[in-house]
């Protein structure tokens, strides 16, 4: 089963990424910039703990604490200059490419479910039907099953959390349930029919699928069921 399917790269995906990339190279570079000095406060630091002057001022644990940052300084500037090119996430493993390579050479699941949200819009539902119909189902296919169901929801229906509870106002929110309002009420129904309308197509493919197993004489082929392909 494929719900939701995204094969995008990293950045067409999240595209925040991009924007915390760039504010991560822009805060490394800065903190690489500055290492020369993090380093002289870091040597100062470590000259004044050492002197006798000060022993009396650091018998604290927050002027230990303090003294220790300030010897540290110098790490976190190296640290900097040596990830200053880093990113937050170059891309996903495996990446676009290799799933696609992965799903035409290696793939085997011959019975397929695939739901498409209608208000997804990074879902690929369709370019994966058509790599499963290319080895399954199509004229040149080696046999199988493809159901592409499309339903209402978003690229995060499937991960909603359980909220019955607000929809039906047996919420316990300290009173916030009543600033909420009904608007809120109205919109936790609507997630849960669409959860709800997604999970009884996955059940009803699984006793579909569950079924022609138990119809196949041992040794056999599956029963034809619904028109599909054995």
């Amino acid at each position: 089963m494929h719900l939701a399917f995204n094969n995008f790269a990293a950045s067409e995906s999240v595209p925040i990424i991009k924007e915390l990339n760039k504010l991560q190279k822009d805060l490394s570079r800065g903190l690489a910039a500055a290492s020369p000095i993090f380093e002289q406060i870091s040597s100062l630091a470590s000259d004044l703990k050492s002197t006798s002057a000060f022993k009396d001022v650091l018998g604290t644990s927050e002027a230990n604490q303090a003294f220790s940052f300030l010897e540290n300084l110098a790490g976190i500037g190296k640290a900097a200059a040596a990830n200053a090119g880093s990113e937050i996430l170059e891309e996903f493993s495996p990446a676009p490419e290799d799933t696609m390579r992965l799903l035409a050479e290696e793939y085997t699941v011959s019975r397929n479910l695939v739901i498409k949200f209608l208000d997804d819009a990074i879902d690929q539902s369709i370019p994966l039907c058509e790599s499963l119909r290319e080895k399954f189902t199509g004229p040149k296919g080696s046999g199988g099953r493809l159901d592409l169901k499309r339903l209402p929801g978003s690229h995060v229906t499937a991960n909603t959390p359980d909220l019955r509870n607000l929809a039906e106002g047996r919420a316990n929110l300290n009173n916030l349930e009543e600033l909420l309002g009904e608007v809120s009420r109205e919109e936790a129904k609507n997630k849960m029919l669409e959860v709800e309308t997604c999970a009884e197509v996955v059940v009803e493919f699984l006793k579909d699928e569950f079924a022609r197993d138990r119809l196949r004489p041992p040794g056999g082929k599956r029963i034809r069921l619904r028109g599909s392909d054995p």
